[in-house]
């Protein structure tokens, strides 16, 4: 699962990517999603397993652990479980030894699809069940820098974990 905040816009590069951003537009239902993705969306949490992350270590060092189940932190937050999700390009950089490695584990995978499990107060585009697709980042497109256009420049700009 993942902490996301609500703002940021869905887009789809191809014919499933789009149907499956316009479907999340309608409002439609799980079954609706279950259908694109072939496969059952839904699955309450009580049944899954503790939540597990990839977590980059450094150079070469990968690995799938145990990590704290996230919470709600700000009320524009939404915790979603996380369906499927690819390593990014960006990932590969810290994998490789190119850029220096974290001084702590790092979280990747932050491209992803899944499940909102939880809102908070203020958010009101998606709900507890709906099927979404994570943009590359998030902004809070107010700020003058998402107005006009440059939002990976975001004052707010925040990653997945």
């Amino acid at each position: 699962m993942a902490r996301v905040r609500e703002g940021a816009r869905e887009r789809g590069d191809d014919g499933r990517g789009r149907e499956l951003a316009e479907a999340c537009d309608t409002g439609g239902h799980v079954e609706h999603y279950s259908r694109i993705i072939g496969r059952r969306a839904s699955m309450p949490r009580r049944y899954a397993e503790r939540m597990r992350a990839t977590l980059l270590y450094g150079p070469g060092d990968v690995r799938w652990e145990e990590v704290p189940d996230p919470v709600i932190a700000d009320p524009r937050n939404a915790i979603v479980r996380v369906v499927a999700a690819c390593v990014c390009g960006s990932d590969l950089w810290h994998y490789r030894g190119v850029t220096p490695a974290p001084s702590e584990p790092k979280r990747i995978g932050h491209e992803f699809v899944g499940i909102v499990e939880e809102v908070g107060a203020d958010v009101s585009r998606v709900k507890p069940g709906d099927f979404v697709i994570a943009p590359f980042y998030d902004c809070d497109m107010t700020c003058d820098n998402c107005r006009y256009g440059f939002s990976t420049s975001c004052r707010e700009l925040c990653w997945w974990g």
